[in-house]
């Protein structure tokens, strides 16, 4: 790890799929969703391979119709899905060995996410 304070002065971390092992809690709030609106459910390749920002576009794609419903109620369904259960999820088996080592060989780590600032907050300090 000492090379790496010789290369680097910080890492940058990605929270979702990264560092915490949320895919299939994802497909799964997702299905829950797609299921009441009678879409066709997604697998772990499907997701992938739709997935994407703006997230918008990635429900689109999965057949939401924004005619019909309000970008905003979709998305807070979403997020209360998730929310309910996401500490049921868990950091990848050796996130905290690296993230250890990496502190240990004095970087600065800093962990990005598209979710807000506040809840990414709560949920690193949670795991």
């Amino acid at each position: 790890m000492s090379e790496l304070r010789k290369k680097y002065k910080a890492i940058f971390w990605d929270w979702n799929g990264t560092l915490l092992d949320d895919l299939s809690f994802c497909i799964g709030c997702i299905n829950q969703m797609i299921e009441a609106r009678s879409l066709n459910p997604l697998d772990r390749e499907g997701y992938r391979h739709v997935f994407g920002f703006p997230v918008k576009a990635y429900y689109e794609k999965v057949g939401f119709d924004f005619e019909k419903e309000p970008w905003d109620k979709v998305a807070m369904e979403f997020m209360h899905l998730y929310w309910d259960g996401m500490k049921s999820c868990s950091v990848f088996p050796d996130a905290k060995r690296t993230l250890s080592g990496v502190r240990a060989a004095g970087l600065k780590q800093y962990v990005l996410s598209a979710m807000e600032q506040d809840s990414l907050r709560d949920l690193v300090d949670f795991y």
